[in-house]
């Protein structure tokens, strides 16, 4: 019985192996200071995530915005500007005359007044049955100004001084009418005017490419002068183009600083020229007073 105690003992003491303490103790002791690391890790950053949520929740979050990665552009985006009303642009008209305008209001008649008044005009009634007045429309491309030009030449007279002016169109059937120009110069200035008109046409205006052209040519002859007792002038116009021949008058007028040009368009047939010119006459007593 003893025996076989012994034996027993002996087996078991060889299958026990021996116990290393200090490892243990050193593996144990490892693993608590990790634990102890992690645990305080983990309560910082829960610190840090519940300080941000606050500081979100209460508008403390930083308004500079963190640079993007290295090599990315950062583009500005300018703030829109206001809306700008629209500012009205005033619409402005060329004055295309050389001289100033009388006033349509009308004139007094008194010396002295520059404006001519429109008493002063040709109406309906001066040039015959079927005329009546109209409105000016744009410039007259046949006036005593754009002709001169056709052959180099000025009217006014360069060096005069026109005071006022006032035109008088009176249409009739067709492309029949009478169109008239009243000026007012400076004093001493009408008479020479005339003159000036009736040298160029008998000169180097005598005949006119019409804008240049030499298929449309008109030619001059001065008919008669001091018609209806004044210094004026009656100016024969033959225009020839492809459409043929036709003939037109022009008459010019000086009384005291007043000078008219008056031309017919479109054929004269039934116009008496002669009685235009002294009803044109008559009517500028109304612009001088005191001269008739």
């Amino acid at each position: 019985m003893t025996e076989r105690l012994r034996a027993a003992m002996t087996e078991l003491a060889e299958q026990v192996a021996p116990v290393d303490l200090t490892s243990r103790v050193l593996h144990t002791s490892r693993r608590r200071r990790v634990r102890r690391i992690a645990a305080s890790s983990a309560a910082a950053v829960t610190a840090v995530v519940l300080a941000s949520g606050v500081a979100y929740a209460f508008g403390t979050r930083p308004t500079t915005p963190q640079p993007g990665p290295a090599g990315t552009p950062t583009v500005s985006v300018p703030p829109t500007p206001p809306p700008v009303e629209p500012t009205a642009t005033p619409s402005t008209t060329p004055d295309t005359a050389t001289e100033p305008t009388a006033p349509a209001s009308p004139s007094t008649g008194q010396a002295g007044d520059p404006t001519i008044p429109r008493s002063a005009m040709l109406r309906a009634a001066d040039v015959g049955p079927g005329y009546r007045s109209s409105p000016p429309e744009g410039d007259d491309h046949g006036s005593l100004a754009m002709i001169f030009r056709y052959c180099g030449e000025t009217f006014p007279e360069p060096g005069t001084t026109v005071l006022a002016s006032r035109s008088a169109y009176l249409l009739g059937e067709g492309e029949r009418a009478v169109l008239q120009r009243a000026i007012r110069f400076a004093p001493g200035q009408a008479e020479p005017a005339v003159q000036y008109v009736r040298k160029r046409f008998t000169g180097r205006c005598e005949s006119i490419n019409m804008g240049g052209n030499p298929s449309d040519q008109s030619r001059f002859r001065i008919e008669a002068v001091d018609i209806a007792g004044n210094s004026a002038l009656l100016i024969r116009e033959d225009r020839t183009n492809e459409q043929g021949t036709t003939t037109n008058y022009r008459i010019v007028i000086e009384q005291l600083d007043m000078f008219t040009e008056i031309r017919t368009t479109g054929g004269t047939d039934g116009l008496d020229v002669y009685g235009i010119a002294r009803s044109a006459s008559q009517r500028l007593c109304a612009a001088t007073p005191g001269s008739c």
